[in-house]
């Protein structure tokens, strides 16, 4: 670890080095001298003042649930501590209640604006927590927070702890409310109370987590717009800026600002999932102290725009610095003269260049949306020569606009857009009925296929047209959820599109194509027919990791969360948020959709502080993700009754969980050789380096697979105890054949468990909903539905997974699960495939022990002509004699068969010899070698299938489910040929 942190060190150190200054100091205020229990921090920030005409204080502890702020994001419970005023309100965990990153409580965890003593903003932040890097031990542990209540002056909260890995090191943090201010003052000082020199980077790690606010940088180059985050070579990544803000994720969340009260500028890094910003890298010596002082405002946002909280770091930065700056207003109007609407994804970006208009030369200041009578502010800089971008639906208009500032408020003439047209949506059944279904645009034609981005940032090929935020609120990306009535409207960019209504891969898929025109109305009526022929007698479709806007990673509000079960089709949920409990309750409620929908109340355990050193590990890893379900809901406690999941092996993991469960439950393996992840480990299997190919010993001996049979404690779990593995998560083919790899490497070893496959979906329109899913054999029907029974079937392994294809699959009345049975001498598999005619089937596959033993294709299999029809359900339907599928094998040792159906394998090969599949034909010889890997990182070598052409039969499944390739495959059946009792046969 030393000569880790001597490396990083030297990397954060390459560009600059400042020695800390406070040897200077020799006023020692505060705890710069270091802790001693009673020493408290001054106020930050002296050179503001703001007045207001109802000043207002409030600081105390959370009592219950009621207390929680409004948005997905807030996770306020009983005993965590509140500071606010009459312009905000702030929560923080309690010491003994972390959450996410940090090691401890006392970090920021809500904050929503005010106005007059109203939210006027849903919570948008998961957390900000105080750090000195990005190694294990960087981050401050708090031991203790204490109120100081100088009402009617101030509130404010001060943190006591030391840097986690290092005790010597002692940090106090003061938060302080002040009457009429927008934001939370901080002051941080640090004492360097060790023995050697360290090099600190003392700053606010901002949470993100992927997909929800995303930060701006008014820096050259910058915006919304950052460089790859490589953790190896972090400080290519920093820079320096007068201030920092976030743009939310949906719209009524709020938007963050920073602003720094001593230094003029910011240091650090941004990606979508953290921004750090703080000090510069600084040396310090043993003895020496550091102080950080800074300003976090809060605003409600105007839609997503980040102008509301810009203007109050502008305003900020006035008074801490005298930096001058000027109101510019004006109005954003269609070419008829109407003004815009928030609906109509108008948005400005306002920047300064110097020479050359590029964007690595721009120097961004703000960004506006228009208001709902089309009008705009924002603060710049006085005496400026600027411009501003116009982006209508994520896409930049051409020829900026310039125009200047000078001390004087100015009103810009009218922006002028085109006009959009706007597009009426009906769905119907088979009987007339509305349906709440999906639909999805693409363009067709001559219309381009350029997808919209937010200014630059989220770029996602599907995004053509971008009818909304991707990872937002419907409409998203390119597609928007129907209501009860089976209708929606909403505005489209001018051009030809297909328009698709979807309500799953067991409904009839219908298309039609509509030209929209600026400035007119245009309606498409579709009809989509269920397929219950598709399925078998009492199957319920499950999908078992799923993501909703209590997720870390994800804005996607619960209504339309609920509303997705219902328009993809599927029957049961389990809802696995990031280390939360959720249940969609209200939502489903409210939306009527009771009778069809369930959803199990769960969480993904999601591995956040780096702690895990596995055999052959030089840094410490994690454990990976892990879902576990129903558990008990209870908002008055942290996390809605989430035990903390953090600092535990795999085994003690299962352990603490097991008792949160209501019933028996199910512990699900998640994509179990996943990538890292901002330098975490998503899967086990990728953290201890598993080789499918070799043997898990007996016990945990010090190897690799050996950290499979690791125990807590005597007679707990091990990281083998789990009930189901996910061998489908998402799109990924690669995914899919290194999971599957892993999962018949434990079948071969007798290592039992069943397969199931999930969406992992917490967008509309990147992951959906649904695909893949999982159909759980005899649960139905879903009016007399019983969750005990449901999560049995699921550990017996009763089902099958499926993105599309639906496979019958039995031996003499045994089909697919974990129960073993013997079969007679002249037995055979009887197998029918079944799918809607959009969803292609080529390839039928019987695995027999892990290896593909007979292939269906070509003539054997049907074909339906039409792919929005109703006819051609039945691709295959025969039977095949076990001696057949067993021919070569010892009949005296037990077997397994699983059967695969869909398109053929995606092409690629396992170039590094490691088991798994890494490369596909890149450069498109026909061959897969070496010659594919050149010009590219090795994370680029396997390059998922990309989206067809409108001629293959691939096309309209890839539309509605992007990434789509058509795969099923069924739990196994297991065949007992020898002694009494299964035995794996590897």
């Amino acid at each position: 670890m030393s000569r880790l942190r001597t490396q990083l060190a030297s990397t954060l150190l390459a560009a600059t080095a400042v020695f800390a200054a406070s040897r200077g100091c020799m006023s020692r205020e505060g705890c710069l001298a270091g802790d001693d229990g009673t020493c408290l921090p001054p106020t930050p920030c002296l050179a503001l003042h703001y007045t207001c005409d109802a000043p207002s204080l409030e600081a105390g502890r959370v009592q219950s649930a009621r207390d929680r702020s409004p948005g997905l994001d807030a996770l306020a419970a009983r005993g965590d501590f509140v500071l606010g005023n009459d312009r905000f309100r702030a929560v923080f965990d309690d010491v003994g209640a972390p959450h996410y990153l940090a090691p401890s409580g006392g970090n920021l965890l809500d904050l929503v604006p005010r106005d007059h003593g109203a939210l006027t903003g849903d919570d948008e932040l998961n957390q900000v927590l105080h750090a000195v890097g990005i190694l294990p031990g960087d981050a401050v542990h708090y031991r203790r927070v204490d109120v100081v209540d100088g009402r009617p002056d101030f509130v404010a909260l001060v943190a006591r702890g030391a840097l986690d890995g290092r005790p010597g090191v002692s940090v106090v943090t003061r938060y302080e409310a002040r009457p009429c201010e927008p934001g939370l003052r901080i002051r941080t000082e640090l004492f360097h109370g060790g023995r050697d020199p360290e090099t600190f980077f003392l700053g606010d790690a901002f949470y993100w987590g992927g997909r929800e606010s995303a930060p701006f940088a008014p820096a050259q180059g910058r915006g919304f717009e950052h460089p790859d985050l490589d953790l190896a070579e972090l400080g290519k990544g920093f820079v320096s800026q007068p201030f920092m803000v976030a743009k939310p994720g949906r719209e009524g969340a709020a938007a963050y600002g920073l602003v720094a009260c001593r230094g003029n500028a910011l240091s650090g890094f941004h990606s979508s999932t953290v921004s750090a910003m703080g000090l510069e890298r600084t040396i310090v010596m043993p003895g020496d102290s550091l102080v950080f002082e800074r300003l976090l405002l809060v605003a409600p946002a105007q839609g997503t725009s980040t102008a509301p909280v810009a203007n109050l770091a502008q305003e900020a930065r006035g008074q801490l610095y005298g930096e001058a700056t000027v109101e510019v207003r004006g109005r954003v109007v269609h070419a008829s003269g109407a003004p815009v609407t928030p609906q109509d994804r108008v948005g400005l970006l306002f920047y300064e260049v110097s020479g050359d208009d590029q964007k690595n030369r721009r120097v961004p200041w703000s960004e506006a949306a228009p208001d709902a009578e089309g009008r705009f502010r924002v603060r710049l800089p006085a005496d400026r020569a600027l411009r501003f971008e116009t982006h209508l639906f994520g896409r930049p208009l051409p020829l900026p606009t310039p125009f200047e500032t000078t001390r004087i408020d100015r009103e810009l003439p009218d922006v002028i857009v085109p006009d959009a047209g706007v597009l009426d949506v009906t769905v119907k059944d088979e009987t007339g009925a509305p349906l709440m279904a999906e639909v999805v645009l693409t363009p067709e034609g001559a219309t381009s296929a350029i997808p919209g981005t937010v200014y630059g940032a989220f770029s996602l090929d599907q995004c053509a047209p971008l009818l909304g935020a991707p990872h937002g609120a419907s409409p998203a990306c390119n597609r928007a959820l129907l209501d009860r009535g089976g209708a929606a409207s909403f505005p489209v960019p001018a051009g030809s599109y297909w328009v698709y209504a979807t309500q799953g891969p067991f409904a009839t898929l219908a298309r039609t194509r509509v030209d929209v025109v600026p400035g007119a109305r245009v309606s498409a009526a579709l009809v989509v027919e269920r397929l219950p022929a598709l399925l078998p007698p009492g199957a319920l479709s499950g999908d078992f990791h799923v993501h909703g806007g209590a997720s870390f990673d994800s804005s996607l509000p619960d209504a339309d969360r609920a509303r997705s079960f219902v328009a993809t089709g599927v029957d049961v949920l389990a809802a696995t948020d990031h280390d939360v409990v959720t249940t969609y309750q209200r939502a489903i409620a409210e939306l009527g959709i009771g009778d069809r929908v369930r959803v199990l109340p769960g969480a993904e355990t999601t591995g956040h502080v780096l702690f895990y050193r596995p055999p052959g590990s030089t840094v410490p890893k994690v454990v990976g993700h892990y879902n576990f379900w129903p558990l008990r809901y209870d908002a008055e406690l942290p996390r809605n009754g989430m035990p903390w999941d953090e600092l535990l092996e795999p085994g003690p993991l299962f352990d603490r969980m097991a008792a949160q469960f209501v019933g028996k439950g199910v512990i699900q393996f998640n994509h179990p050789l996943s990538v890292v992840s901002f330098g975490r480990d998503e899967g086990f299997l990728t953290a201890i380096d598993f080789d499918a190919r070799k043997r898990i010993p007996a016990s945990a001996d010090g190897s690799h697979e050996g950290e499979l049979r690791r125990r807590g404690t005597a007679g707990g779990r091990s990281a083998l105890d789990f009930d189901v593995q996910e061998v489908m998560n998402g799109t990924s083919t690669q995914q899919f054949r290194a999971y599957r790899l892993a999962w018949f490497s434990f079948l071969d070893q007798g290592i039992v468990r069943g397969g199931t496959a999930n969406s992992d979906s917490h967008t509309l329109g990147v992951e959906l909903l649904g695909y893949p899913r999982n159909l759980v054999l005899g649960a139905g029907p879903l009016t007399t539905f019983d969750a005990e029974r449901f999560d049995a079937l699921v550990r017996e392994g009763r089902m099958i997974g499926t993105n599309g294809p639906v496979i019958v699959a039995e031996i003499e009345g045994h089909g697919p699960s974990l129960a073993a049975f013997r079969p007679s001498a002249d037995a055979g598999l009887s197998l029918e495939v079944r799918a809607a005619p959009w969803i292609p089937v080529e390839e039928i596959r019987i695995v027999v022990n892990g290896v593909v033993k007979k292939t269906l294709a070509g003539v054997a299999l049907q074909r339906p002509v039409d792919p929005f029809g109703t006819a051609g359900l039945v691709r295959y339907r025969g039977s095949i004699p076990l001696r057949e599928l067993l021919a070569g094998l010892d009949p005296a040792l037990d077997a397994y068969i699983v059967v695969e159906a869909g398109l053929p394998y995606f092409p690629a090969e396992d170039l590094d010899n490691d088991g798994y599949v890494d490369t596909t034909d890149n450069d498109g010889n026909g061959r897969i070698d070496d010659a594919d890997h050149a010009g590219r990182k090795e994370s680029e070598y396997y390059v998922e299938p990309r989206r067809p052409a409108p001629s293959d039969p691939r096309f309209h499944a890839a539309v509605v489910a992007p990434g789509h390739w058509a795969t099923a495959f069924t739990n196994p059946l297991l065949l007992d040929f020898g002694a009494p009792g299964w035995t794996g046969p590897g």
